[in-house]
């Protein structure tokens, strides 16, 4: 004969539990359940890791599947969460850890950046910040491509490495007097005389 009801209290079963031929009501489960873990401290724990995985798969296949689904969406709540304070902090530091990781990748998209009629107008647009925000630098580097030019100064090589180089000042109040450094260790004198500065 056929049970109809739990098969401890004789209460009643869902249609799903009917279904898997499980004959034990909810309630009575749960009971069941709690005096398993008492004894079963050990392999509780392991189920919940086991389950919680399961559940955090689910959750991140869902999540990829909604955001297949709905690229226009996705891209407005990522452009939304990227100008909240916790989305910049996270963007930047994204981007300072693959710059940091991908240094040789850096300097080409740079390079063709920097070729590009965007990239043309973002650079001009930089210099022009910079030449109202340093007047002396600005000066300075005016002074030297004159004199390069005029054949005043002659370009030599790099006095560490002796590679192609650029004109470095130690003071910009002295336009001519510059050492001639390479672009890395143009870039490592400043590092140096900021942190001095600092």
């Amino acid at each position: 004969m056929r049970q109809k009801g739990c098969r401890f209290c004789g209460g009643e079963i869902t249609e799903a539990r009917r279904a898997r031929s499980e004959y034990i009501c909810t309630h009575c489960k749960t009971k069941q359940n709690k005096e398993w873990r008492k004894c079963n401290p050990e392999l509780a724990r392991e189920a919940r890791k086991r389950a919680y995985k399961r559940h955090r798969i689910d959750r991140i296949r869902i999540a990829v599947k909604w955001a297949k689904d709905n690229p226009e969406r996705m891209r407005e709540n990522n452009r939304r969460y990227r100008q909240t304070e916790k989305g910049k902090v996270t963007r930047a530091n994204v981007d300072k850890l693959w710059r940091k990781r991908n240094p040789e990748l850096v300097k080409k998209y740079k390079k063709k950046f920097s070729k590009t009629e965007r990239g043309k107008a973002s650079i001009a647009k930089e210099s022009k910040k910079s030449q109202l925000k340093y007047p002396e630098k600005y000066n300075a580097r005016q002074i030297i491509t004159k004199a390069l030019r005029t054949g005043q100064i002659i370009q030599q090589p790099c006095i560490i490495c002796g590679a192609i180089s650029q004109a470095h000042h130690e003071d910009y109040n002295k336009p001519l007097e510059v050492v001639w450094l390479c672009n890395d260790h143009h870039w490592e004198r400043h590092r140096v005389l900021k942190e001095k500065r600092a």
